[in-house]
This record gives C-alpha cells, sequence and structure tokens, in this order.
C-alpha cells in the first residue's frame, strides 16, 4: 500500500513534505539581503540564525507527525464448508453429519478468539451424479474475487461438469485456498466397474468380454461371477482378491446373425451396501461375414480361422477382378504369380479395398518383393535393414514431481516407481549417448543438464533418487524445456521421455498436445510412460503418437529398449510383444508367450506403424494406409512352418488384422449406425450414423416401448451425430433409415455413473489443495484442519491501522521563542554597546 506521508526516523514522519521546497529559495533570498553590504562574523552569524528560523517554519508547515502503526484482525473473510451430497458418500460413515462438525468447529473457535467471519455450510449433488468442479466455481462466484477459504467434503468422485482441477488453478489465482476433509471407514461394496467388449462381431466368431470388478472396503472380496446371453446362463466363477479391482477375460462365440443382449453380474457373499452397481448389461450386434479373397496353394491353419469368420474364397491365383472382395489375403506368394495384374491390386488399395500380405517361404525376402513396384502398396521393404553406426541419442526424462505422485497402489508412491523407472532406462543407454533430468511440477527444474552418460550415470541416478513430490502439475512447460535442451544437440537422435501419471488439467493437455505435434516436425520424439493405477491413457496414448513416440507402462520397458537399438537382435529370441498398443488391432490383444520359429527379414518404412515385433525387434505386423484403402505385412506365415502357435493361442493376432484391413464388418454398406460409447442412466447416448442422406433415426427400449427423441447434426458430407437422454435403465435398440436403406444397432443403460468409480480419490483431491496452497487431512484430524483454515485466514485479514500524532504546533512554539530570545540577546547587546559608546 502507498503512503501518503514522508517517513523519516523513529516513527516519524512528514505529512506534507512539499512544503519544505519553500525552504530553498527562502534561504536564497536571506543570502543575497544578509551580505549585499559586504561579508563580515557578525553578518554570518546573523545569517545562520535566520536560516534556522526559516527552518524551522518550513518544518512546521510540512506537518511533522509521530506515526504508530497497529496490526489486526478485523473479518476472516468467507469461509464455505462444501459437503458432497452425492449418494456414492453413503458409504462412510457420518459423512453427511461430517461437514456440520467441521461447521460448527469453525464457528465455536472463531468466537472463542473474539474474531468475525462468515463460516456458511453448503450441500452439493444429490442426485445421482457428483459436480465438484462446478461446486467449487459457484463458490468462487460467490466470493465476488475476495481471497477466502473452501472446505470440501468428499470422496473426489468427480463424474460431471467442470474439471476440478482447471477451477483449483482459477482459485489458486484469486488467493482462494481449498482444503480438505476426507471422510473415513467407508463400507463393503463389490461392484461392476467396466465390461470391454466388441459391439460387432461376425457369426459364429470368438469374442472376449473383458471385465473389471471392483471392491471397497477392507479384506478379500468373494463374489459369483455370472454372464447371460439373450437370458440364458453361459458363464459362472467364483473370484476371490485382496487387490482393489480384479480382470477377468472371458470368451463367448454367437452363431445367429442380429442383436444379442448380455448380463454381467456379480454376487457378494458377504455385505454389500449398493446392489444395483452389481450388475452391467449391454448388446453385441452379430454381423453377416465379410467376403475376402485367399489366396494360397496349401490348406492351412490361416484358411481354417478365416473359414469361421468371413465368408471366404480360396483361390490359387489372384483373379483380374477383385469387385466384391472387401479384402484380399495373399498367403505367401513370390512376386512372379502378382507381376502381370498388379495394376488390378493396386486399383482395388486405392479405392477402399484392404489387403493383408502374409510370410513364409515365397514371401517377401524370400519372394522377390525387393524393389518392384508390388512392394511400393507395402509397408515394409522385402530386405535387410542397411548396416549403419547407431546414431548418439540426446534423451531428456521429464519427471512428474507433482502432489499426486505421493499416491499410488499399495504402499508405494508413484516417485517411487518413476525413480526405479528412470534409473532402470539409465542403465539400457548407451555410454555415448547424453541425458538430460527435468523434473516438473507446476514449473519444470532442469535437475541435470545434458551431459555424456558415460562418465555421469552414477551421478544422474543420485539425482534422481533425491526427487521430491509437491505442487501442481504443467506438462507442456516440462515438454518446451525438455526440447529446448535436446535441440542443442545438433548430431544426435532427439527423445523426450515423458514419466508421469498424465493427471493434469484440460488446458495443459491442449497445450501439450499441440507441442507435442510440432516436435514431430522438428524430428523430437516424445515417448511416454504412464505411473499409476490412476494413469489418464487416452492423454499420454495421444501425446507420444502425436510425436511419433509410443506410450509404455512400468512393466513394458523392454518394449521402450527397442527404440534405443539401430537394429534387431536375433539373440534375444523370437517371442513376440507388442510395440505399439495405441491401435485398433493391439489394443485389446495378448501376446506373451507366442512364439515364432522364423519370419521373413524386412524393415518398417518410415511412414508405416509397426504393431508386433519379436523381442529382438523384427518386425511382424506392420501397417499403414495407401489411398483409401488399409495394407498389412504379416511376416511370419500360415501356421504350417513357423507360427503354429499363434493359431493355437493367439489368434486375434490374424483376426483383428484382417477386420481392420477389410475396415470395419459393415464398411460396404452405404448406411450404418454404431454407438460411441458406453451408456449411464441419466446421461447422453450418442450414435455415430454414416448416411448418403439425412437420416431419420428411432431409439426404443425394448422392455416397455419407451421411445427418447434423438437429436441428429451433421459433421460431414455422409457423417452424422444422433444423440439422446437415456432416462431409464434397460436395453435399447436404434435404427437409422434412408431412402430405402436401414441398419440397427444396440445397446444398454446401465446404473447412473455415480456408482462406477467408489472410495477416495486421493490423487484428485490433493491436487485440488497443492493448486491451491491448501491442505489435505482426514476425518480424525478435523480439529487441526480447523486450526490452519483459521490461521490462514488471520493472515489474509489482517490490517494495518495508522495514527497520525500532528507535532506543527510544538515547532511553531520553538521557532517563536528561539525568535523571541534572539530579539532579546540582539536588543541587550545593543543596549550595551550605546551605554559603553
Amino acid at each position: 500500500m502507498a503512503l501518503d506521508y514522508l517517513p523519516l526516523i523513529h516513527g516519524f514522519a512528514l505529512n506534507k513534505p512539499e512544503y519544505m521546497l519553500v525552504f530553498f529559495p527562502a534561504v536564497l533570498v536571506l543570502y543575497k539581503t544578509t551580505f549585499s553590504g559586504g561579508k563580515s562574523r557578525s553578518r554570518a552569524l546573523f545569517f545562520l540564525q535566520r536560516v534556522l528560523l526559516v527552518f524551522l517554519l518550513a518544518f512546521a508547515a510540512a506537518d511533522p507527525i509521530e506515526v504508530e502503526s497497529t496490526t489486526q484482525v478485523e473479518d476472516l473473510g468467507q469461509i464455505r464448508v462444501l459437503v458432497d451430497g452425492s449418494p456414492s458418500m453413503d458409504l462412510f460413515q457420518h459423512s453427511k453429519s461430517l461437514g456440520e462438525s467441521v461447521t460448527a468447529a469453525l464457528k465455536a473457535r472463531i468466537e472463542n478468539r473474539s474474531l468475525s467471519g462468515q463460516v456458511n455450510q453448503q450441500v452439493f449433488s444429490q442426485s445421482n451424479s457428483t459436480r465438484l468442479g462446478d461446486a467449487l466455481f459457484d463458490v468462487a462466484l460467490d466470493f465476488e474475487g475476495n481471497p477466502g477459504s473452501i472446505i470440501v467434503v468428499s470422496d473426489g468422485q468427480n463424474t460431471r461438469g467442470r474439471n476440478p482441477v482447471d477451477v483449483a488453478q482459477m482459485l489458486g489465482r484469486v488467493n482462494i485456498s481449498v482444503y480438505v476433509l476426507t471422510p473415513q471407514k467407508a463400507e463393503s461394496d463389490v461392484y461392476i466397474e467396466s465390461v470391454d467388449f466388441e459391439r460387432q462381431i461376425v457369426s459364429g466368431a470368438e469374442t472376449e468380454l473383458t471385465v473389471k470388478s471392483s471392491k471397497l472396503g477392507r479384506g478379500v472380496a468373494e463374489y459369483d461371477l455370472l454372464v447371460y446371453v439373450d437370458g440364458v446362463r453361459r458363464h459362472s466363477q467364483v473370484v476371490r482378491h485382496l487387490n482393489t479391482s480384479e480382470i477377468t477375460r472371458l470368451s463367448l462365440a454367437l452363431e445367429d446373425p442380429g442383436l444379442h443382449s448380455f448380463k454381467v453380474e456379480v454376487k457378494p457373499k458377504s455385505f454389500d451396501a449398493i446392489n444395483h452397481n452389481n450388475v452391467y448389461w449391454n448388446m453385441i450386434e452379430v454381423v453377416d461375414k465379410p467376403k475376402i479373397l485367399f489366396i494360397s496353394q496349401h490348406r492351412n491353419p490361416l484358411q481354417r480361422l478365416y473359414e469361421k469368420l468371413y465368408e471366404v474364397e480360396v483361390r490359387g491365383n489372384l483373379p483380374s477382378d477383385l469387385g466384391g472382395f472387401e479384402a484380399v489375403v495373399l498367403d505367401n506368394q513370390p512376386h512372379h504369380k502378382m507381376q502381370s495384374i498388379k495394376s488390378v491390386l493396386s486399383e482395388h488399395v486405392l479405392e477402399g479395398g484392404g489387403l493383408l500380405v502374409v510370410g513364409g517361404d515365397k514371401a517377401f525376402d524370400r519372394g522377390n518383393y525387393s524393389n518392384t513396384l508390388f512392394e511400393t502398396l507395402l509397408p515394409v521393404t522385402s530386405s535387410p535393414q542397411p548396416k549403419k553406426d547407431r546414431k548418439k541419442l540426446a534423451v531428456c526424462f521429464l519427471v512428474d514431481i507433482s502432489e499426486s505422485t505421493e499416491y499410488g497402489s499399495g504402499y508405494t508412491p508413484k516417485i517411487d516407481l518413476e525413480k526405479a523407472l528412470v534409473m532402470r532406462i539409465l542403465r539400457d543407454l548407451d555410454k555415448n549417448d547424453s541425458v538430460c533430468v527435468v523434473a516438473f511440477n507446476y514449473k519444470p527444474y532442469e535437475v541435470s543438464p545434458l551431459v555424456p552418460l558415460g562418465p555421469n550415470r552414477d551421478q544422474l541416478m543420485q539425482s534422481v533418487s533425491r526427487l521430491k513430490f509437491g505442487g501442481g502439475t504443467d506438462i507442456s512447460q516440462a515438454l518446451s524445456l525438455g526440447s529446448a535442451i535436446v535441440g542443442r544437440a545438433a548430431d544426435n537422435q532427439k527423445l523426450l521421455i515423458l514419466v508421469s501419471d498424465g493427471v493434469t488439467d484440460s488446458g495443459d493437455m491442449k497445450k501439450a498436445l499441440n507441442i507435442g505435434s510440432a516436435l514431430k516436425r522438428e524430428g523430437i520424439v516424445v515417448h511416454t510412460v504412464g505411473v499409476g493405477f490412476d494413469t489418464y491413457t487416452p492423454f499420454m496414448g495421444e501425446l507420444a503418437q502425436r510425436s511419433g513416440g509410443l506410450f509404455y507402462f512400468p512393466d513394458e520397458t523392454q518394449r521402450l529398449k527397442l527404440e534405443f537399438k539401430q537394429d534387431y537382435s536375433e539373440e534375444a529370441g523370437s517371442q513376440l510383444m507388442i510395440r505399439d498398443k495405441n491401435h485398433y488391432i493391439t489394443s485389446v490383444l495378448r501376446i506373451s508367450d507366442t512364439e515364432v520359429s522364423d519370419s521373413n527379414l524386412v524393415y518398417a518404412k518410415p511412414a508405416s506403424q509397426t504393431l508386433v515385433t519379436t523381442v529382438g525387434g523384427r518386425p511382424i505386423i506392420a501397417v499403414w494406409r495407401f489411398g483409401l484403402g488399409r495394407v498389412a505385412a504379416y511376416t511370419s506365415d500360415n501356421g504350417l512352418n513357423w507360427a503354429s502357435e499363434v493359431y493355437e493361442e493367439s489368434p486375434r493376432i490374424l483376426s483383428r488384422t484382417t477386420n481392420w484391413v477389410v475396415g470395419g464388418l459393415e464398411s460396404s454398406k452405404e448406411l450404418t449406425v454404431n454407438v460411441r460409447d458406453e451408456s449411464y442412466l441419466n446421461g447422453d447416448v450418442e450414435l455415430d450414423v454414416k448416411s448418403p442422406c439425412l437420416p431419420e433415426v428411432q431409439a426404443l427400449y425394448v422392455e416397455d416401448d419407451f421411445t427418447p427423441q434423438p437429436r441428429i447434426t451433421q459433421n460431414a458430407a455422409d457423417r452424422y451425430k444422433a444423440v439422446f437422454s437415456a432416462e431409464k435403465l434397460g436395453f435399447l435398440q436404434v435404427k437409422a433409415s434412408c431412402d430405402g436403406l436401414t441398419d440397427q444397432a444396440g445397446l444398454a443403460t446401465n446404473y447412473p455413473v455415480e456408482y462406477r468409480r467408489l472410495g477416495l480419490n486421493e490423487p484428485l483431491l490433493s491436487v485440488l489443495a497443492a493448486e491451491t496452497h491448501g491442505s489435505m487431512y482426514p476425518q480424525t484430524q478435523l480439529n487441526d484442519l480447523v486450526e490452519e483454515v483459521i490461521e490462514r485466514a488471520k493472515t489474509i485479514a489482517l490490517t494495518q491501522k495508522t495514527e497520525k500524532k500532528h507535532l506543527w504546533h510544538y515547532f511553531v512554539a520553538f521557532t517563536l521563542v528561539f525568535y523571541f530570545l534572539d530579539v532579546c540577546v540582539r536588543r541587550i547587546q545593543l543596549i550595551l554597546r550605546l551605554r559603553r559608546s
């Protein structure tokens, strides 16, 4: 605050210091008048006396004051207690009364200290959703830009509305702190968190349901897991687990085309607090088999697999007309058999058809594909990778040390996992590579500059081991700093390795994704490693993809190790591994322990995606788009000689690759309708419609003929989106029609999303507190929280009161006395002089 006076010493000041400016011209006038008749000792003494008189008068005119400042707390400002009233809070004992307890404690503590302040309690989200972000935002509006404190009593499971982290960052900028009081002693509950499945399968094909069932509470959860298809029980097993969640994978095969309903249910063996999250419904559509052309000379395991899944036409040679086939599969075909009709294949792919080339002893490098026009269609080059020295790497580790890394699964914090992971990768790098380390929370810190790894490996490991967590999260700034550091390494291959849970606000995600795209143009690759049970995989995966990198989990560093190599390692073995999970083909594959005895020697073209390799790095599946079509290369064989284990243990490698090449099981249809995502009660159902004209979309609840009314918007020339509200539980059929064309799909509305994630979301709650300079306390430390809130409120509410005591009249009186004495002395001196004369 600006002062309205000029401080001097020991609490004295001038209230109107500008009046002192009169002193200097007055002294100049006095000097000229005093010494105009010459200089003498008496005149000099007279001048000094008058200067002192003028100074005292000017000082009195400047209003000298004595300043007394006192600091006091007048008003603590606003304190808001936000109590989560959503149904999921009922799982915690006394959670509803916890808000009243903290409100009463705050009021009592304020009254005991003879302070004043506004303490209000507000209950939010009393329906089947939790809008924590919206509640925080509304409180900020109520505070009208003034500092304050918010105490949140919640489990932190935000299900709708604004992102709480975004809102917390805004609150931190306007000096509003968020304190979190977490409820304790949750009741036991078993529930189905999610079920992953393929919405469309072909008749007779085996599909997989991946059921994630979770528990709340201590001890071992034990329950029956039941699966029903079209009302008939198809599977039953007992599940026991001590961990929070358990993944169960089940196989189903459906024959009849059309829509089939299925239900997954858990039946706990002991007390279960909530029953309606024990059941998950949905629908699978069985469609007609796509028609593919299979070129092969011998019946083999691949052909037998295809005969279960597709309408297959088997030929020994390529025909001159490929019309009517959605994909062509070339099984171990030498180049000379395609030479005369390669233009037919090119036209098929360019116009949107699919092509899968399967290896063998007459294909790729063993079939004379190298340097041919046919090879230009393929995502691989059919020759050994040229031998060249491995380029030195410039690697920068971006290590997340934000508040959310304090927590992990079990008793190990995420930051400890991050440290171990970085040190493991440091051991895999070559001694000639250069490495730097950047730690980041709400801003990045250069822990170690870019240095040669060889002589600095131990020092780098020590620097990483000393990292500590704290603060918010800003990934985009870390990317900018890391890229600037590695960008200075002119001749090196540049890599950024982001080690994080990916938990940040939406604005930072958008910036980070844009930076990722820009880094790809600069030749800087970002590999992302997700750490923690709550890793936000969609963001981490997309960030890696945009920069040309890959996304990994901590146990997949063997895959990351391959990125540091220049060529293949035959000694590593022929076991298969997924290199890139961010693709339809590999997103749900599990191929551990699957081996091939041999494969063709190829290397992937720069524009292609290598999805599956051997552990030594040999490409097994590589894909790309060519024109409007899709092309895949599978470099092992049809199962007769090299890859029998693949067809016995992991046949989905080939089925999903073929489905991708086909371009969708209904790619040949002019009109299709597909369900975009899961549907929950009171949420929106979104449908994607491909149609040559504006479609009519109808939705119908199977049980009672209730018909929601979809809202239709056009996204592109033949693409539409239909949206309606899921107002009831149960199965729905949706139908789209246009000019005599029709298609249908099925879905189900499940229990409210409020019951999908239960228990404390400690990572989110800790970030809210950290972003706003608040704290998080368990229910048992309520009094400590109240004390901290009041102390902070007092600090903000401190006001300084200043009292001024005017002293000018003392200086005026002293000036008059001084002048009177001076006049008296001079008069006496004059009288004495006259008497002597």
